[in-house]
């Protein structure tokens, strides 16, 4: 009985954990597709630069994400911050970049391309069936 409970437990937490990865995804694939078909692209400029340390930073450097300030459609200037850090760093200050965001949520903006990489979407998907085929291993797998 306690190896059932056990079996039990174990495919729930499994199950559990594909289940946020799944609605994550799906909501990572919504943004994508709102961004695509209702996004408004602008000029923006690079003005600085964020980093973020990891442990081999020490040998390889730093990684880095762009400062861009663009101005929204009543003129007012929005600086964001990408989403996305890279090493070695692509971007110069005073560099011109296209911005994409949605009209309802002008300060939300990145670097047009960053939001609609698949790749992300690909490593969910392959947790997600991890996940799964995780959970069903202690049914199928009955002695």
């Amino acid at each position: 009985m306690g190896i059932l409970i056990g079996r039990v437990l174990f495919s729930f937490a499994f199950a559990a954990a594909g289940l946020v990865l799944l609605r994550t995804a799906g909501l990572m694939y919504k943004k994508q597709r709102e961004l695509r078909r209702r996004g408004i692209v602008t000029g923006g400029e690079v003005v600085g630069f964020e980093t973020k340390s990891q442990m081999d930073s020490a040998t390889r450097g730093p990684y880095y994400a762009p400062i861009v300030r663009y101005f929204e459609p009543g003129g007012s200037p929005i600086e964001v911050h990408s989403t996305e850090y890279r090493r070695p760093n692509p971007y110069v200050v005073g560099q011109q970049v296209s911005i994409r965001y949605l009209p309802d949520d002008p300060l939300n903006g990145d670097i047009d391309g960053v939001q609609s990489g698949w790749s992300t979407l690909v490593i969910f998907a392959i947790f997600i069936v991890v996940s799964f085929t995780i959970a069903s291993l202690p049914f199928v797998l009955k002695r």
